[in-house]
């Protein structure tokens, strides 16, 4: 696939803004600040990596249905992306909002769905 690159060769990122419950935001600080692969600094990297482990479950639509909503206890995040892993993330928004159509914050629920799912693997 074609890479957007940038005058100073790097990639085009971009923010991608979500909202995540508060002690989940917590839960991946601490597994970022205690791991040797990642840092704070690389939490873009491990959300990434996420969303594309979410997309080879099979079930992975239905895990972001179950992500959907909001509370009072969610704040503000964000992550950075490629050109390449936005255009991955729209098409697996897409099949999302296909599969349904009624799913409000469909951006969101794939972050937090994908977010819960590696935290739970490492548990």
């Amino acid at each position: 696939m074609n890479k957007l690159k940038l005058n100073n060769n790097e990639d085009d990122k971009k923010i991608i803004t979500f909202t995540i419950n508060k002690e989940i935001k917590e839960s991946l600080r601490e597994i970022l600040l205690n791991s040797e692969k990642y840092n704070l600094k690389k939490k873009t990297d491990w959300v990434n990596e996420a969303i594309i482990m979410l997309k080879e479950n099979p079930d992975y639509k239905e895990m972001v249905l179950n992500a959907e909503g909001n509370s009072e206890n969610f704040v503000f995040d964000k992550i950075y992306m490629t050109f390449k892993q936005r255009c991955f993330f729209s098409d697996m928004r897409n099949e999302v909002v296909k599969e349904y159509p009624d799913i409000r914050g469909p951006q969101t629920a794939i972050i937090r769905a994908a977010i819960l799912s590696r935290i739970m693997r490492k548990k």
